[in-house]
């Protein structure tokens, strides 16, 4: 019974874990348009001699790599803790099932024992 409710702890910290990337997730994507906004704001005002400047070079590489920090979340992190979520609910199916059987175990041999007395009782 430990090892179950220490495997539901495990199971709901990864919940609260997945919640909190997934919210991370979000403020990513939306300060990366937020960058894209301000790339585009520069670009269009702040040219000399019709070079870009360095704000809007900064800006291009902050929103490749929130772009590719949103991807890494989404595509391996996320789908890595989900798979970790359904090794341990596997495992807490498991030992719910060996608690089952044990219980019916418990069981009959509780109904052989009491046949057993009962039929004693009827011989003597």
């Amino acid at each position: 019974m430990a090892l179950k409710d220490q495997l539901q702890r495990e199971l709901s910290q990864y919940d609260t874990l997945k919640t909190k990337l997934n919210n991370c997730n979000n403020y990513l994507s939306k300060a990366n348009s937020e960058i894209i906004n301000i790339k585009s704001t520069v670009d269009a005002n702040y040219q000399i001699n019709d070079d870009g400047s360095i704000i809007s070079e900064k800006a291009d590489g902050l929103s490749k790599k929130t772009a590719e920090t949103s991807n890494y979340l989404k595509n391996s992190v996320i789908p890595a803790i989900d798979a970790k979520q359904n090794q341990i609910r596997e495992q807490i199916r498991q030992i719910e099932r060996e608690e089952e059987e044990e219980r019916e175990r418990e069981e009959r041999a509780r109904s052989s024992y009491n046949s057993y007395n009962t039929y004693r009782s009827y011989r003597w």
